[in-house]
């Protein structure tokens, strides 16, 4: 953790051991009661805003409005290499939808020259994957053969016209 972090946590465990949250004595009609600390949500500093997330991109802990959406506003805005970070993760996850839509796709010999041969080779690749787990888990796999067997041709083609080149 880093020093500001040490820092707060000691005082609040210093806080914890000086004030006595035990509450043992209390009782109401149903036993004992239970107090429950509320848990401090994060809130932005500049403007004030509520029930945010802390999210760690590229160690360095930035606030997030939900899941996705970072967190701006006219006080603050994330560093550049924590957006370019956030730009490449979106990146990363459209390409692999892509890819997962052209392995489930009836894909043809027709759509072939629109895939660019890095796709190509992602699509092979998973196609083997999901074959060598069906043969692993069920003893048999039919359903990505024709299609292995089409991008497999089609990657050896485009490896051939550049070997000629």
């Amino acid at each position: 953790m880093g020093e500001f972090a040490d820092i707060a946590l000691e005082q609040a465990m210093d806080e914890y051991l000086e004030n006595d949250y035990s509450h043992e004595d209390d009782e109401d009609d149903n036993g004992p009661v239970v107090y429950r600390s509320k848990r401090k949500l994060p809130t932005c500093k500049f403007c004030h805003q509520e029930r945010l997330l802390w999210k760690s991109v590229s160690g360095k802990w930035i606030l997030f409005n939900n899941d996705s959406e970072y967190h701006t506003c006219n006080g603050y805005t994330p560093p550049k290499e924590i957006l370019q970070e956030l730009l490449n993760n979106v990146e990363k996850i459209k390409h692999e939808k892509y890819i997962r839509r052209l392995c489930q796709d009836e894909c043809t010999t027709i759509d072939l020259p629109y895939i660019n041969s890095q796709d190509l080779i992602d699509v092979y690749t998973v196609l083997i994957k999901k074959q060598h787990d069906e043969l692993y888990h069920y003893g048999y796999s039919m359903q990505y053969s024709e299609k292995i067997k089409m991008l497999k041709t089609e990657i050896l083609n485009r490896l051939n016209k550049i070997y000629e080149e």
